[in-house]
């Protein structure tokens, strides 16, 4: 039996199978959209040994397959009056495009305040005018694929119906048809990858790719036969290469809000020990690193006892109300009988110094770009 002749005599019945064509279409669509669009970045940061990284997979999969599912649900009610279709797929991308422009910076800080009640309330990742541009290309692109998407799920919905059983039962030709949704999304979702997640990515695995180097290569090649990213790589690892271990968990600490070309990775090692390390050129190459425990520990006294902040490996300040804090309470500060990093979450470093007595200040270290005393207890 042909399309037309079902549609006539069975109208309830095609109906139906639009509506529940509809849902299965965006929840395909929606699983291609969150495999390219996450999926494969939170594997590239697994390998990598980076901090959160299935965190947005997560959100992706709670925010953003229910929307599609709904989306596509709503454009099969609609499909006879396509104008209508077509304004259900800009909403749509509106809002979708919101979530991935959103997801690194306030959904993951969102997240990692739940996971961490040390950094409850702190932006982890703070939204910025990249950020921001990044969210307005993704929203543009969607609205500029919402017309052929929308075109797209009439089609695929007819071809389906026709491909139904007599009962307008679904068969194994017709759920072939959910290919095209599954393509749609597995396209956006590489664009989207390739927007938003891979450049915030890289510096992550570049700098996994320093530690690796320094520990599988000898301490002594020559650096003349390297190419300028194997010369990089190994001149960043070196130093350090007695304080590496294959154990440790990567963060990003911090990244230029203006673009994405400079970035600040940091690696936590199980011994205590922290290496902080700048990429440029949009993390391919390791520019320089430092040790951040060393570092904070000796910044901590400095501001106590004398209110300046000077960092010998980054720029450093102390905010207003960190500097008022220590105005108020510097005299109680001597020298420290020990300085402890006493918590790490890549951009929220948590520093304390002990007076005996009971009497210790905490402050909290923000950022790597610069380094900001935030507060003080």
């Amino acid at each position: 039996m042909d399309l037309f002749s079902r549609s006539e005599i069975n109208p309830d019945t095609m109906e139906k199978f639009e509506r529940g064509f509809g849902w299965q279409y965006g929840l395909t669509l929606g699983i291609g959209l969150v495999l390219t669009g996450w999926g494969v970045s939170a594997w590239r940061l697994t390998t990598a040994s980076a901090d959160l990284a299935w965190v947005e997979v997560a959100i992706a999969i709670v925010a953003l397959l229910p929307l599609t599912a709904l989306a596509c649900w709503l454009a099969a009610r609609v499909r006879q009056r396509f104008l209508l279709q077509w304004l259900v797929w800009i909403g749509w991308s509106v809002v979708a495009g919101f979530i991935v422009g959103h997801a690194p910076f306030e959904l993951t800080s969102a997240v990692a305040g739940l996971i961490d009640p040390a950094v409850r309330g702190w932006s982890v990742f703070p939204f910025t005018s990249e950020g921001q541009f990044m969210t307005g290309v993704a929203i543009f692109l969607g609205v500029l694929a919402a017309f052929p998407a929308a075109l797209l799920q009439v089609f695929s919905t007819d071809w389906a119906w026709e491909r139904t059983d007599s009962n307008g039962g679904m068969t194994m030709s017709a759920t072939a048809m959910l290919v095209a949704a599954l393509l749609i999304g597995l396209g956006l979702g590489a664009v989207d990858d390739y927007m938003v997640n891979a450049p915030l990515d890289e510096p992550l695995l570049e700098t996994n790719r320093v530690v690796q180097t320094a520990l599988s290569t000898p301490p002594d090649l020559d650096t003349t036969k390297m190419s300028t990213a194997e010369m990089l790589e190994y001149m960043a690892g070196m130093p350090w290469r007695g304080k590496l271990s294959e154990r440790f968990t990567e963060y990003l600490a911090d990244f230029d809000p203006n673009s994405y070309q400079q970035a600040v990775v940091d690696l936590a090692f199980g011994d205590g020990f922290i290496l902080r390390c700048q990429t440029t050129q949009y993390g391919k190459y390791v520019v320089g690193c430092y040790d951040l425990t060393a570092e904070y520990r000796r910044l901590l006294p400095q501001f106590l006892q004398t209110g300046n902040v000077a960092c010998q490996n980054c720029t450093a300040r102390a905010t207003p109300m960190a500097s008022s804090w220590q105005l108020q309470h510097r005299g109680q500060f001597g020298e420290p009988t020990q300085v402890l990093v006493t918590h790490h979450a890549g951009r929220i470093v948590v520093v304390r110094a002990d007076y005996g007595a009971g009497v210790h200040a905490e402050c909290y270290f923000v950022g790597a770009s610069p380094v900001v005393i935030q507060q003080c207890k």
